[in-house]
């Protein structure tokens, strides 16, 4: 091995163990996507280097130095490396080292490779528990990691902070700027309060203001369908950075992990910021995305961080970056010198052009043909912004989704394609999968249209899922979890009470006695039952109950109700805290609503402990970004069965019972997050009809129009995908019929109601 040396080998101990850290991540670029692999130039065998941890942009290299660099991913010397790695492609072994052992020195210097067993070697993980204490603040949680900073969550008694402390020693200058920077704020209320700052281990901490919200990108992304929500936070954005600079400083990093937005915008991350009249005390840096042409020539100035901003604007607006960035530096660089922006539209976005525009001259070359400031780029987009909010008051029903209406009820008409085959796959009679749906849905945009035509029609689909009661496939089947066990006896949405139930509405709304229907319905609803949920159980019984009392008094279904809500809280009230599921179709949200409604139409007393279950239900929300969600399966939290949609009805119902503004203040946040969130499937009960029902509810009972314009948008929304997504082919709750009553019911949205709930 000692031919292998080298002229370079005092700089590099070629015969020491070096080791690749594990956040390296190495692809070839054959494997990347399609617009990857536009954005870099390449050849044959090429890899991309990346950290996933790191502040780096991504780097092509070649297929054999990527082996070599493989090759640490155990201890290894350079000299056995690249000894191992020139016998594997047939090179000779003094040749390579000489060749590669400056890219070696590169990777070393940006600690890509670092000795085997040294202080950096150690994996980007949490260097601190649950439960250490720093600065006399408990640490709580790890929020954030990069490969030279920390962010954790700290508790003191009943107060929340931030910790950013730092990974490696090289960093102090960036907190020591970062805190006077954060003095120099104080109270300006676009960054945090700095609360303390000190040394941890040698290490500098600060302990900062904890922000409430998410990542700007993050936010962008949940207001994607909601170009007046969108432009609100972008002009909210640009206000923060024209504070910041009407205080003499430049941020001088702007990229969107640095801007959280919650209740207001925060802007974070100092460490490289300049404050006016005092000298720069650290080097420039930031990302490549959101560096102004004239970065690598001049110190940072507020017209130059103007073009940044408006980089970062772009990106939150249209989803993409102002251009179609190649990865090489140098590529990169004479993109941001030289080509114009692109127009939205090929970001395959309606055009904006009053947005674009603005945009535009503040991403101008040339810094004189930008804004006067940034003050001036904010105002702009408050302007866009006022003109985007009126638009939106007159969102309407889209024609697709009216002909997707038309051709529904067309389907479910006499002669039409359902009206023929009904439903073929068991469960054939039930409210949420059958005949007794359709009746409902037929009754439901029957009342919505005045068309006497229709409710003729829901009794004829009433009768048909009547006459399946008994049958093997009315109610029950072996697939999707719908067996008898699963079920249950009484449910009036999966069995035969909702058949009868849906029958008493019918001949209430045809001017037909109703008691016939309601004595059934309690015959069916009086088996045993110890499930309590809404959708499974007894709290969908007293649910019914109240919709059908409304109907008429009537003194059996008025005994049963109470019977029914004194079982359930019963149970409840021996039960220490709110614990288990706490969605409206399986837990806690549901029980307050079914009694709830009960209470409201018969006029009986509150279950003793309700109130104060209510509030711990309150409590037990989760704010993110402007909206809030109580803890569910994750891909439900906006959802109606088991999300913020349902949480909606409950909290609305609260405040319109007992009039307190905090019951409507937790609806808002949670049809803010049902209204946020990505579009799921279209069905009521999991998707996005179910939520637009919930922000139609909030419209009634707050006579904001802005949630019946955002209902009108998610119809929209749910009518385009109601076919891809039904779980279950035309069904009421979780197929494209329960679409078709949404947007029937928004031609009257002030009497709009939920199928079968409200």
């Amino acid at each position: 091995m000692d031919s292998l040396a080298s002229p370079l080998e005092p700089r590099v101990n070629i015969t020491a163990p070096f080791v690749l850290q594990d956040d390296v991540v190495l692809i070839p670029c054959a494997d990347l996507s399609d617009d990857m692999r536009g954005r870099i130039s390449f050849d044959e065998g090429d890899f991309t280097l990346s950290r996933r941890h790191g502040r780096a942009l991504t780097q092509v290299i070649d297929g054999e130095t990527a082996a070599l660099l493989s090759r640490f991913r155990e201890p290894c010397t350079i000299v056995d490396a690249v000894f191992e790695n020139s016998r594997s492609f047939g090179r000779d072994a003094k040749t390579s080292l000489d060749e590669v052992l400056p890219h070696l020195e590169t990777f070393l210097d940006h600690r890509v490779l670092v000795p085997a067993g040294s202080k950096h070697e150690t994996s980007i993980r949490p260097r601190y528990d649950t439960g250490t204490t720093i600065g006399g603040w408990e640490i709580v949680r790890c929020a954030s990691l990069i490969e030279d900073t920390e962010i954790y969550q700290l508790r003191k008694g009943s107060e929340v902070a931030a910790l950013k402390i730092a990974r490696t020693r090289d960093v102090r200058p960036l907190f020591d700027n970062e805190a006077s920077v954060l003095r120099h704020l104080d109270g300006s209320g676009i960054a945090p309060r700095l609360i303390d700052s000190g040394e941890h281990e040698k290490r500098p901490y600060l302990i900062l203001e904890w922000a409430n919200g998410v990542e700007a990108s993050v936010a962008a992304a949940q207001r994607r369908c909601d170009r007046t929500a969108l432009i609100e936070i972008c002009a909210s954005i640009a206000a923060a950075y024209a504070t910041l600079h009407a205080r003499g400083v430049l941020h001088a990093d702007v990229h969107p992990r640095n801007v959280i937005v919650g209740e207001k915008v925060l802007l974070l991350d100092f460490g490289y910021s300049r404050v006016a009249d005092r000298p720069p005390v650290v080097g420039r840096a930031g990302v490549n995305y959101f560096f102004e042409p004239e970065y690598p020539t001049v110190e940072a100035s507020p017209r130059g961080e103007q073009y940044a901003i408006a980089a970062l604007l772009y990106l939150l607006l249209a989803g993409d970056h102002y251009l179609d960035f190649r990865l090489e530096r140098e590529e990169m660089a004479r993109q941001i010198a030289n080509d114009p922006p692109l127009p939205f539209a090929k970001r395959g976005i309606p055009p904006w052009p009053d947005v674009e525009a603005i945009l535009f001259r503040a991403l101008e070359k040339h810094p004189e043909r930008r804004h006067v400031s940034v003050e001036e780029l904010a105002a702009l987009l408050a302007g866009a912004r006022d003109v985007a909010a009126a638009e939106s008051l007159a969102t309407p029903v889209s024609q697709e989704a009216k002909t997707f209406l038309e051709s529904t009820l067309q389907s479910f008409a006499r002669r039409g394609a359902m009206f023929r085959s009904r439903y073929p796959r068991a469960p054939k009679a039930s409210i949420n999968f059958g005949c007794a749906g359709a009746a409902a849905g037929m009754l439901r945009i029957a009342e919505a249209r005045g068309d006497p035509a229709l409710l003729a029609l829901s009794r004829v689909w009433c009768a048909r899922a009547t006459s399946l009661v008994g049958d093997d496939g009315a109610f029950y089947s072996d697939e999707g979890n719908l067996s008898r066990e699963s079920i249950g006896d009484v449910t009036p949405y999966h069995t035969e009470s909702g058949v009868h139930a849906a029958r008493a509405m019918i001949a209430a709304a045809s001017g037909i006695h109703t008691d016939d229907a309601v004595d059934a319905f309690l015959a069916a609803s009086r088996k045993p039952c110890a499930e309590l949920d809404l959708t499974l159980g007894r709290s969908g019984s007293l649910l019914a109950a109240s919709m059908l009392l409304a109907l008429g008094e009537h003194e059996e279904l008025r005994a049963f109700g109470t019977e029914t809500k004194h079982a359930i809280w019963s149970t409840l009230r021996d039960r220490p805290s709110i614990d288990g599921s706490l969605g409206m179709a399986h837990g806690w949200t549901g029980y307050l609503y079914a009694a709830l409604r009960w209470c409201a139409a018969s006029g009986d007393a509150l279950p003793s402990s309700l109130i104060e279950r209510l509030h711990e239900l309150a409590s037990l929300k989760i704010v993110e970004g402007r909206g809030a969600y109580w803890p569910s399966w994750e891909a439900m939290t906006a959802s109606w069965c088991n999300g913020s949609a349902g949480q909606v009805f409950l909290f609305a119902l609260a405040h319109r019972l007992f009039g307190d503004a905090q019951w409507l203040q937790l609806a808002e946040l949670a049809a803010w997050h049902a209204w946020d969130e990505p579009r799921a499937n279209a069905s009521l009960c999991c998707g996005t009809a179910g939520r637009a029902y919930a922000l139609l509810n909030l419209y009634k009972q707050s006579g904001a129009k802005e949630w019946l314009s955002r209902a009108r948008q998610l119809a929209n929304d749910a009518a385009r995908a109601a076919s891809d997504t039904a779980e279950r082919p035309n069904a009421l709750w979780k197929g494209e019929l329960g679409v078709a009553v949404l947007i029937a019911d928004l031609a009257s949205p002030e009497n709009a109601r939920m199928p079968f709930f409200e």
